[in-house]
């Protein structure tokens, strides 16, 4: 009975899911861009990929199959300004060659907070960050903004 039970509720999820993209043509959090960014990741090569975009690294571990090393700071970072300066700082200093940082351009104010940082925080190091590609929903809106890392000094 409790199998049952269980195989009824994800069956429901699913469905709800699958309406909820019908609803919104794969806009914003029920896009199918994921699935665009996990390709290029996993096709490009990269060392490490460092996410500053909250609840993305487990869809993004899932699909590249582990493949590549993904890192993200703890979330409880997130809730105090000062730690997500220290662990964006570390990510930048201590981040291998072919790096690539992944953030949500949306403006939400935590989405906000980690890319403010993330520039400051490079050009405080003196590093420049430069943006290799936006991944967009099907409505041409950005999703994903993707950068890497590079010295401002020659």
């Amino acid at each position: 009975f409790l199998a049952a039970v269980s195989v009824f509720g994800q069956f429901q999820l699913k469905q709800q899911a699958d309406q909820r993209i019908r609803e919104t043509g794969g806009k914003g959090r029920w896009s199918d861009g994921i699935y665009v960014l996990s390709e290029r990741v996993e096709k490009e090569g990269w060392n490490q990929v460092v996410s500053l975009r909250w609840g993305l690294i487990q869809p993004l571990f899932l699909l590249t199959e582990g493949k590549i090393p993904l890192k993200t700071p703890h979330w409880r970072a997130r809730t105090n300004v000062g730690r997500w300066k220290e662990a964006v700082s570390r990510f930048i200093r201590e981040s291998p060659r072919r790096t690539l940082f992944i953030l949500n351009p949306e403006h939400s104010w935590r989405e906000e907070i980690a890319r403010r940082t993330f520039f400051e925080v490079a050009h405080e190091m003196e590093k420049k960050p430069r943006l290799e590609y936006l991944v967009y929903d099907r409505e041409e809106d950005p999703l994903y903004a993707t950068y890497t890392i590079h010295d401002e000094k020659p």
